[in-house]
Parts: structure tokens; sequence; C-alpha cells
């Protein structure tokens, strides 16, 4: 994902969560945790829809590569440890190099045997040219 777009979705993000938490208006009585403050409510639900909606971004964007989490918990999204698969491509790869190798020797032994079987039918016949010409 480019720099540019990057930007773009996360402006948008806080655009929307502004516009959500201000249309949601004041309740008829505030929350403790906002100490009495309007403006701290609105920053709080502001925080926490970014909050909430960037966590949706991520868990899809990386769904999108092929990564989707193992689990899900109060403390967060857990992925699978990228370090053991990408060492069992690596493995996976280097048999495929081994296989490579030999399957090319086996050709290269076909090819000479080949080869001297073409040479001994070349023979054959220039024998069998010479004792028709002796009859």
């Amino acid at each position: 994902m480019s720099e540019k777009s990057l930007i773009v979705i996360l402006l948008s993000l806080i655009a929307g969560s502004v516009i959500i938490s201000i249309s949601e208006g004041i309740p008829n009585q505030l929350p403790g945790i906002t100490l009495g403050s309007v403006a701290i409510l609105f920053v709080l639900r502001t925080l926490v829809l970014f909050a909430s909606a960037v966590s949706v971004v991520v868990v899809f964007s990386k769904a999108l590569d092929g990564h989707l989490p193992i689990e899900i918990g109060t403390s967060g999204l857990r992925y699978a440890d990228e370090t053991g698969s990408t060492r069992h491509t690596e493995q996976g790869f280097g048999r495929i190099d081994k296989d490579q190798k030999r399957q090319d020797g086996n050709i290269n032994e076909l090819t000479k045997s080949m080869c001297n079987l073409e040479q001994r039918i070349d023979k054959l016949e220039l024998h069998s040219d010479v004792a028709e010409m002796e009859f």
C-alpha cells in the first residue's frame, strides 16, 4: 500500500470518527470518565471509533495478504509465527533445488546414452551397407 493511500485512509477514518461522534449528540448525563466536559466526551468517542476502525482496516489488509489471526482475545490479535512458515518454505525450495540438480544429472546421462546409441546405430548401418555391397 502506498504512503499516499495510507494517509488518505487514515484521514478518512479520523473524519468519519469525528462526524459520528458529533452526530451522536450529548447524553442527558455525561459519563464519569468525561469529568463533566462535553469536549472530552467527543474526544473519547472519536478516539474509540478511530481505534476500532483502524483495527478493522489492519485485520482486513492482512487478510488480503493471506494472513488471518489465529487468536482473538482481550489482549488483542495473534497471528501465526511467520518465521516458522518461512523456514518451511526455504526447506521446500532447498529440496526442489536438489531434485532439479538430480534431474539435470539424469538428463545429461540420458543424453550421453542417446549419443552412444546413435553412434552404434550409425556403425551398424555402415556395416550393413558394406555387407550389401559385397554381395
